[in-house]
């Protein structure tokens, strides 16, 4: 049995108005997506999968060798961007730990109690 986890990174970000990425916001001088990044990290204890846009160059390159992107090439809702993680998830992978790329307060312990 294998758990992998998701964060789901491809939203625009658009109602923040700003031509940032919105999981590329620093808070406490990290972006907002290192926040998450960091507690799958901690709670799996491997690199997780991104699901991002196809204009996230911005995101590949600040956590490039960190952890596995997944294209959304199309944006077609939450459920979608999920689907896109599936071929790329290992085959003996049975739970999938599904987290939004821009909720920084998250914390390892929590996860791993999921």
């Amino acid at each position: 049995m294998t758990c992998e986890a998701v964060i789901l990174a491809a939203g625009l970000g658009t109602r923040m108005k700003s031509a940032l990425p919105k999981v590329l916001h620093p808070l406490r001088e990290r972006p907002i997506l290192e926040w998450v990044l960091l507690a799958c990290e901690e709670a799996l204890g491997r690199p997780p999968y991104v699901v991002v846009g196809p204009e996230a160059e911005a995101v590949r390159r600040r956590f490039e060798g960190r952890v596995r992107f997944v294209e959304q090439a199309e944006r077609l809702g939450t459920a979608h961007a999920v689907l896109q993680a599936r071929p790329a998830l290992p085959a003996d992978c049975d739970r999938v730990l599904v987290v939004n790329g821009d909720l920084p307060l998250l914390r390892g312990a929590t996860l791993r109690r999921l």
